[in-house]
């Protein structure tokens, strides 16, 4: 009788095994940068429903998009407040 032929999976390693969350980015980045999306979301939405001028918006909008971090706590600190 003949024996079947086994292919190596794609992307295993011979002789080694990959193991899960042991490499740079392990699921606690995946989890932080989740948060911080969370984050810049909700300064987009109370930048885009603040009393401030169209154009106070618009430089927010992208200070927060092109400087997210920087942006973020910038907005925290000296951004237009949500018309309530």
């Amino acid at each position: 009788m003949r024996k079947a032929l086994q292919l190596p999976r794609l992307g295993a390693t011979p002789g080694r095994q990959r193991q899960r969350g042991s490499g740079m980015f392990g699921i606690e980045f995946g989890i932080i940068g989740l948060i911080f999306l969370v984050l810049i979301v909700y300064a987009l939405f109370h930048v885009i429903g603040s009393n401030a001028s169209t154009l106070a918006k618009a430089l927010w909008t992208v200070g927060i998009i092109v400087f997210p971090l920087i942006g973020f706590i910038a907005w925290l600190i000296f951004g237009p407040r949500s018309a309530r």
